[in-house]
């Protein structure tokens, strides 16, 4: 669950496809959820029809006779010809499910307004590094959204964006964040995107101690951890707050007295060294 994350097709989040049950990061001395990894593919982007169509920059190759969509490309590689970026798009519903190459159509640079003609057309006014994602489907705009650059093992993002890796769909760069004061947008929470801290549009809204699925399940600066790491929870997962381990335990002990402020990384990475979250004692 992109995660990620707003928008069609986002996986681990409450409005993605994934049906799983929140796992464990290998960085957390909790079992703090982080998003499922999906099995992206290196394959050279495949066609629907011939192989010697001269795609010449556009979504689609014209010999007089047949027009072929290039599809299965690689987001993390941007496999696509010359003039092209590999992007997600939906050929079968409302989510995405596949991806294909469209046409660099613009200059607009991560962070900035863009437009799309929907999931179907994936086109964009986004620059070559980039997407549009987070659109509002009425008014078909959004934010362009970086490419996670790397691979699925070791995901990367340009500063200031973290690789929420998804589940089901794209993985995507999303923009960094500090859950302690949950610094994102309006409509938007600090989750665990299974690398760093980024926002993505907020969910159910589930309070501390109940059962939640998704990353974005929760509360805002509440984390989805594993049953066992919250005192009678009765799902998969439950809400918990996060908390400052400069604070100690009595924030956790308002919520649940049952629960003291553990570090949520075994080795912190810069700037998150306070990252608590409150749990069942180790």
């Amino acid at each position: 669950m992109l995660v990620g994350a707003c928008g069609p097709g986002s996986a681990d989040t409450s409005s993605g496809e994934s049906t799983t049950s929140p796992e464990s990061s290998s960085d957390a001395t909790t079992t703090a959820t982080n998003p499922e990894t999906s099995d992206e593919t290196t394959d050279t982007p495949t066609t629907t029809e011939a192989d010697d169509c001269d795609t010449g920059g556009l979504d689609w190759c014209d010999d007089g006779d047949f027009q072929t969509v290039i599809t299965d490309c690689d987001m993390f590689a941007q496999d696509c010809p010359d003039g092209m970026k590999c992007v997600p798009f939906a050929e079968n519903g409302p989510s995405w499910d596949g991806t294909k190459c469209v046409p660099v159509n613009s200059t607009g640079a991560p962070g900035e307004p863009c437009t799309t003609e929907g999931v179907m057309q994936a086109n964009d006014d986004c620059d070559a590094t980039s997407f549009c994602f987070g659109y509002d489907q009425d008014l078909m705009g959004g934010t362009c959204h970086p490419f996670c650059t790397g691979d699925i093992s070791m995901p990367a993002c340009i500063d200031g964006w973290v690789c929420a890796v998804a589940a089901q769909g794209p993985s995507l760069c999303v923009q960094a964040c500090d859950p302690l004061i949950n610094d994102c947008g309006a409509g938007s929470e600090c989750v665990w995107t299974g690398s760093l801290f980024g926002c993505v549009d907020e969910g159910e809204s589930v309070p501390a101690d109940q059962a939640c699925m998704f990353v974005n399940d929760c509360d805002a600066s509440l984390a989805c951890v594993g049953a066992d790491a919250v005192a009678d929870c009765a799902g998969d997962g439950c809400c918990t707050p996060y908390c400052n381990l400069l604070d100690g335990d009595g924030p956790c002990q308002m919520v649940n007295p049952a629960h003291v402020c553990e570090p949520f990384f075994m080795e912190a990475p810069p700037g998150y060294e306070d990252v608590g979250v409150c749990v069942v004692g180790l």
